[in-house]
């Protein structure tokens, strides 16, 4: 097929070919042209005018027939500046509808409102100045739509236009299209368009009837009608070979729609007594939905407004309720109906409703006791805070024992377990026993649970606290008690060296009880210091672990240990040292290093913490602590420091400048020279009269396993300090006339004028070593330990 302007772009391809080729002939003719057109449209039959080289077009003819002879139909002046059209046919049908449009170099006549009778051959003739006539030849057909194209029901056997229906939702339409006096070239077909989203699986059947005797073509389709076909234009179209659609009927489906989702709102509790908005919310009913409230399946005639949003055909219904602590549990339901669709294609949305009230606890056991809630130790307990009742649930449970509230991080290192609503008791002791309670809390409040007593049996065991360490007097009964405590409390008592043997034969005691008490009274001891132990058993077994009690020779008590100086230089502290008579006292000797020999105080006081605030700055001090008790004194700890120096003022007055200067540089600084140049003399002197030097013997202690040192060597030579000598645990200066007595320390005449000379005790080494070795073990790290800025330790 060629069209009007298809045929000039051919004419413009092959004309220059004809005319070279027909360059001899007087009358240039072109191949006939095969023009279509369809009726009551517009067609343009081609015409050659292209001018050759500097010739001129002079007339323009055009004839219904092929050789152009006859009269024609329309005729054109081309001159210059003559140009003039004429309508000269006799046939009335084209009079108005043709004309001929001039577009150098190729022209075309245009017939307008194209009939039937149009069809047939045109040809147009051009007479140039010098070259040949043209011709050009052309064959107009003329295509004729159907009479009639109608859509039809096939259900309803009726006719359909524009908007039809609505239809339900999931049925069939069945369409046909017919088309009366159709041509053989053309066909029918369907075009389903709008909105985008239709898929073609609504299609199920789609086919073409011809009925040739009646010359109506028809065509049918049958859909599927989803929600998709909504608003959807379907188009029923004829289709021509030449022309392609060239009539069509379009309609546009409305459909009903059934609900798609229906919700309740909202899912959460509500409090009883208390109105609440519920809400039921529903989407893609078409038209508006029908709502239906109902508790536990009784209608309720309460709805309080309805809501519509059209345009995403969304819909809701608010319903104002209130409802009471028995309908806990109610389902609170809401059914969206549309009435053009059957009863089972309603949906149904239930929320059940949660009345709020404090929270109701129950405690009791998961375990069986053997009798009043009373369990064996080191068997694991449950107890149950049951809070089923509670509504809304429970958020926190707290566990008490008596008034106590135990705490799941720490007292997890008890035994207890926090489960939820279990506490878990394991490895059951004493220390559980107590009266247990809990207390549950939710968005209401609180509330507390019934009280069960805990009772655990359980084996004797040590009463923590009580005294340990004891000093045996020669010629006096020592006393020592052992407490124990256990369920069932009925007890016997057993005491035993620590090794669980018997005491040694030459040991004199008598055993005593008192309730949960039991005593020992040792007349006579031997092998001291050494350990005796104290056993139980009740109906539940025997103590697992004794009660060890340390008996120690009475005698001085050990030195304290780890003393230091706090950072502000105002605090000396010490960690105590071991007592076993328990009535020692400690003692700091402060003396300045700056002044010969000089004591600046002398603190004692219960504790081995001392406030040293009142020294003086950038000073140096050493300090001697130790304790003592009824038996003597401790060896000494010594620590030396230089106080800070304190920063000056600026501006201050200075008492060595201004108009006294003169005096005191002439006067008091030589004087004050040759004071210190006579007592620095004195100092030298006595000191080499007193040097000497004391060494007590090394001794070795038996409950350590190596070699104890504590010889001691002090003179004057050493950090400028004033010589002292060492009695067994205690220092002290001594005079001339001492230093002969010192010399024999095992004469018990050097003893007892030493007692009345220095008010100390001379003690044997051999006869302290067991005591001493054994009467500290934390005492031996002090020769040890690291010197720190500032601070010396040194063991005396």
């Amino acid at each position: 097929m060629i069209h009007s302007n298809a045929a000039l772009m051919k004419i413009k391809k092959f004309s220059t070919a004809i005319v070279i080729s027909q360059l001899a002939l007087s009358i240039l003719t072109t191949a006939s042209i095969q023009i279509y057109g369809l009726e009551n449209r517009q067609v343009e039959i081609p015409c050659n005018t292209s001018v050759m080289n500097t010739d001129n077009m002079i007339l323009v003819l055009w004839f219904r027939n092929a050789n152009a002879t006859g009269a024609s139909i329309y005729s054109v002046d081309a001159r210059e500046n003559v140009r003039k059209d004429h309508f000269t046919s006799t046939d009335a049908n084209l009079t108005g509808r043709i004309r001929f449009e001039n577009s150098h170099p190729f022209s075309s006549l245009r017939i307008s409102h194209l009939k039937k009778s149009d069809a047939g051959i045109y040809s147009c003739r051009v007479d140039f100045h010098t070259s040949p006539t043209r011709l050009t030849i052309s064959h107009l057909h003329v295509i004729v739509p159907p009479k009639s194209l109608t859509v039809t029901d096939r259900n309803q056997s009726k006719s359909l236009i524009g908007k039809v229906g609505p239809y339900r939702e999931g049925s069939i339409l069945r369409l046909s299209c017919e088309a009366e006096e159709a041509q053989s070239t053309q066909s029918i077909s369907w075009i389903i368009s709008e909105p985008p989203n239709y898929t073609h699986s609504s299609l199920i059947n789609a086919s073409i009837v011809v009925r040739n005797t009646s010359k109506i073509m028809r065509s049918d389709l049958d859909l599927l009608l989803t929600r998709d076909i909504l608003d959807t234009k379907i188009t029923c179209q004829i289709l021509d070979e030449k022309f392609g659609p060239i009539k069509n009927v379009t309609i546009k489906i409305d459909l009903y729609l059934k609900p798609l989702s229906v919700k309740v709102r909202p899912h959460k509790s509500v409090v009883a007594g208390i109105k609440e908005i519920f809400s039921c919310e529903s989407k893609g009913s078409k038209p508006l939905p029908f709502f239906r409230w109902k508790i536990n399946g009784k209608p309720i005639n309460k709805i309080q407004s309805l809501k519509i949003v059209n345009s995403t055909r969304e819909f809701t219904s608010q319903l104002l309720y209130e409802p009471s602590r028995d309908e806990d549990g109610a389902n609170l339901t809401c059914e969206v109906s549309n009435q053009n669709f059957p009863a089972s294609n309603s949906l149904i949305d239930s929320v059940k409703l949660n009345v709020w009230d404090k929270p109701i606890a129950q405690l009791s056991f998961l375990t069986t006791s053997t009798s009043n809630n009373t369990f064996r130790e080191d068997s694991t307990v449950r107890l149950l805070c049951n809070t089923s009742d509670s509504n809304p649930g429970v958020e926190e449970i707290i566990w008490y024992v008596g008034s106590t509230v135990l705490d799941k991080k720490t007292d997890s290192n008890s035994g207890y377990s926090f489960l939820g609503e279990e506490l878990q008791i394991k490895n059951l002791s004493n220390k559980h026993v107590g009266r247990y309670k809990c207390r549950a809390r939710n968005a209401m409040g609180f509330s507390l649970s019934n009280e069960i007593g805990l009772n655990v049996e359980y084996s004797p065991m040590c009463v923590s606290g009580q005294k340990i360490i004891y000093a045996m007097v020669p010629n006096q009964i020592l006393q020592i008690s052992c407490e124990m405590e256990a369920y069932p409390i009925g007890m016997t008592f057993s005491w035993t060296n620590s090794n669980g043997g018997p005491f040694p034969p030459d040991w004199l005691y008598n055993i005593s009880q008192k309730g949960s008490i039991s005593y020992i009274e040792i007349l006579r001891a031997s092998n001291l210091p050494t350990e005796v132990a104290c056993s139980a058993q009740n109906s539940v077994g025997s103590s697992r672990e004794p009660c060890i009690k340390t008996i120690l020779q009475a005698g001085p008590p050990d030195s304290p240990f780890n003393c230091s100086l706090s950072d502000d230089m105002t605090r000396i502290s010490c960690l105590p040292s071991l007592d076993p008579i328990g009535d020692q006292k400690f003692v700091a000797m402060i003396f300045n290093n700056n002044e010969v020999e000089k004591l600046v105080t002398s603190l004692e006081q219960n504790g081995p913490i001392f406030n040293v605030n009142f020294l003086k700055p950038n000073t140096s001090y050493w300090v001697e602590i130790f304790s003592k008790n009824t038996y003597g004194y401790s060896r000494k700890e010594v620590i030396r420091f230089t106080t800070k120096r304190l920063e000056s003022s600026q501006g201050s007055f200075s008492f060595f400048s201004g108009p006294n200067s003169f005096y005191i540089y002439t006067y008091v600084v030589p004087s004050l020279l040759i004071i210190i140049a006579i007592f620095v003399i004195f100092l030298i002197h006595s000191r080499k009269r007193s040097s000497i030097k004391i060494t007590e013997q090394s001794f070795k202690s038996s409950k350590y396993n190596g070699k104890r040192d504590t010889n001691v060597s002090i003179s004057a030579k050493e950090n400028n300090i004033p010589q002292t000598e060492t009695v067994v645990g205690f220092e002290k200066q001594l005079l001339p006339e001492e230093e002969a007595l010192i010399k024999n320390c095992e004469s018990n005449e050097v003893v007892e004028k030493l007692r009345e000379m220095a008010s100390v005790a001379c003690y044997d080494p051999a006869n302290r070593e067991g005591i001493l070795g054994f009467q500290s073990e934390r005492k031996m790290l002090a020769p040890n330990m690291p010197e720190m800025p500032g601070i010396h330790f040194t063991s005396v």
